[in-house]
């Protein structure tokens, strides 16, 4: 709702040639931001749900380790790009994972 209000752009070019998906600064936003941002909460929400209620429930010891690890990394992948969206958006963010 707030990109049909305010009319924002859905991408922008970057002055290089390229295209821009995340405007810098909290005060700006791109519509393809919007969906990217909600995007990445949607799958961190259901790799933690899937960790927490899928995971225990398997009977196989080693199929459970298994997804252990792979819900384990979807988070620290997902995170990690949260966190670098949140840098672009605040520059003098200190903290990071590995950086995408």
């Amino acid at each position: 709702m707030f990109n049909h209000i305010r009319k924002v752009p859905y991408v922008a070019g970057d002055g290089k040639g390229g295209i821009s998906y995340f405007a810098g600064g909290f005060s700006n936003q791109f519509g393809l931001e919007t969906q990217i941002v909600a995007a990445m909460y949607g799958t961190l929400s259901f790799a933690t749900i899937a960790l927490a209620m899928k995971v225990p429930r398997m009977v196989d010891p080693r199929k459970q380790q298994v997804a252990v690890f792979i819900w384990g990394g979807v988070i620290f992948g997902m995170y990690s790009f949260l966190l670098s969206v949140f840098r672009v958006k605040n520059g003098g963010y200190p903290f990071h994972l590995p950086p995408f």
